[in-house]
């Protein structure tokens, strides 16, 4: 491998970096995404494509990512560091919501990431996101008939105060196409 390549960030690493600094200092998405790609160190077009679908689809749907997570983590998942938690929803993002990244390349780049950064969880990362491969089609989601405020608000991560807001002005039905027009943004 040259020095260059060496010096180049993955799409998948970059992206970590992005949502860590959003989640630790408060920071917006679009100037760290603008510096970055502005820049030298992601120069292949699929690679940029990669990183801003990852960072904008992993905020976009947070919310989802989290119910995944925390239902598959023994514990309290939000005591993990956040970069354990932020390599956990880009590499769920990537298992539900990509359809051109091949499962075992999101796991197999999520664990190394977590390597390099946050070695001790390496394990943790590659169980967690094992498990969920294998009950993707099994994850207990909230039920409609029971709480629909709160499974809109899991199923189209978006905030629960909202999602009641518009059950109580437009019905069920228009919420969720009101949520589901959101996320195709």
């Amino acid at each position: 491998m040259t020095e260059e390549r060496k010096k180049q960030k993955t799409p998948r690493g970059a992206a970590v970096e992005i949502l860590n600094r959003i989640d630790q200092q408060g920071a917006h998405a679009e100037p760290l995404l603008d510096a970055l790609l502005s820049g030298t160190e992601i120069r292949n077009p699929q690679d940029r494509g990669l990183l801003t679908e990852l960072v904008y689809g992993t905020l976009r749907m947070r919310g989802r990512l989290d119910w995944i997570i925390a239902r598959h983590y023994r514990g309290d998942f939000t005591a993990l560091e956040i970069p354990v938690r932020n390599i956990l929803r880009t590499g769920i993002y990537q298992l539900f919501f990509t359809d051109r990244i091949p499962a075992f390349a999101a796991v197999n780049e999520a664990v190394g990431i977590a390597k390099k950064g946050c070695p001790a969880a390496a394990g943790l990362v590659n169980a967690i996101l094992r498990n969920v491969l294998r009950g993707k089609e099994r994850i207990a989601w909230p039920e409609m008939a029971k709480d629909p405020g709160r499974a809109i608000a899991v199923l189209h991560s978006h905030p629960r105060w909202l999602v009641e807001r518009w059950l109580d002005r437009y019905g069920i039905d228009e919420t969720i196409a009101v949520c589901r027009a959101n996320n195709g943004i």
